[in-house]
């Protein structure tokens, strides 16, 4: 294109030049007896057919792609390489952290808030959805000890707690019977203690806006963790892995805690050669 607009404007600002014919000659021009003479119509005629026949895509303005400040591009490619396990050896340490290696460093992962944060976001996703495969069914129904002045708030919370995965029949001469328990809950765990700190809870928050499906969901996420001094075969640290970095806050349990720490390569190098 920029040799087009040249070529055009020489032929607009210089005249014709005069040129020699030869005695005697049938009319050609001396060096090329065949060709025609140019003419400024010539020149603009040559100059409009260049500018037909150049490929339009030369001229196409391609949309710019809009960049992300280097620091945020920096956090975006870290996150993508946080994702997937395959390939990268993990390992536990002190059977209270895993520590998995990534292009840019290493991680060390709290696998109890990993945990907690992996669960807690199953328990808002799923809350009231299928609750049969939330609950397990217990072979002798458990009488539960609870306070009389408590029973009427779990009254009212017992249709809620059964979207959790619980089955709590009252009585009418006001026994509790626990029929159903949550999945995540292992036999290790006190339910009476569970069901009374979600009573307990329920009557401190009373006219404070805090969500039960909220409060709950913390409560089941923290009794179904994985605990620090638990060991872990590989399969359980893949699955928490990969299920932290699948969920759309991975940096803080529900509670507020770091799941994770990045050490980078770069501030490693750095202390060994101080």
């Amino acid at each position: 294109m920029y040799w087009v607009s040249l070529h055009i404007r020489r032929f607009w600002t210089e005249e014709p030049k005069q040129q020699n014919i030869s005695k005697g000659s049938t009319g050609g021009w001396r060096g090329s007896p065949k060709m025609k003479p140019n003419t400024n119509r010539d020149e603009w005629e040559q100059a409009f057919e260049i500018l037909k026949s150049t490929d339009k895509s030369d001229n196409k303005i391609e949309p710019q792609t809009q960049k992300l400040p280097s620091k945020l591009n920096e956090e975006a490619r870290d996150n993508t390489e946080y994702e997937n396990t395959s390939g990268l050896e993990l390992f536990q340490l002190h059977n209270s952290y895993i520590v998995k290696q990534v292009q840019t460093g290493f991680l060390i992962i709290d696998q109890q808030f990993a945990h907690e944060r992996i669960l807690y976001d199953e328990f808002i996703s799923n809350y009231g959805e299928d609750t049969d495969t939330k609950m397990q069914q217990l072979l002798f129904p458990q009488v539960l000890d609870i306070d009389k002045d408590k029973i009427e708030i779990l009254k009212l919370l017992n249709e809620e707690l059964e979207k959790f995965g619980f089955l709590i029949q009252i009585k009418e001469d006001e026994e509790v019977l626990l029929k159903g328990i949550p999945t995540i809950i292992d036999s290790k765990t006190s339910v009476k203690d569970v069901v009374s700190k979600i009573i307990d809870d329920h009557i401190d928050n009373v006219g404070i806006k805090i969500s039960f499906k909220d409060n709950i969901s913390k409560m089941l996420a923290k009794v179904g963790a994985r605990k620090k001094g638990e060991s872990l075969n590989i399969e359980e640290m893949k699955y928490l892995v990969d299920n932290l970095f699948k969920s759309q806050n991975p940096y803080v349990s529900p509670r507020g805690k770091k799941c994770f720490i990045k050490y980078n390569l770069e501030e490693i190098t750095k202390r060994f050669n101080k």
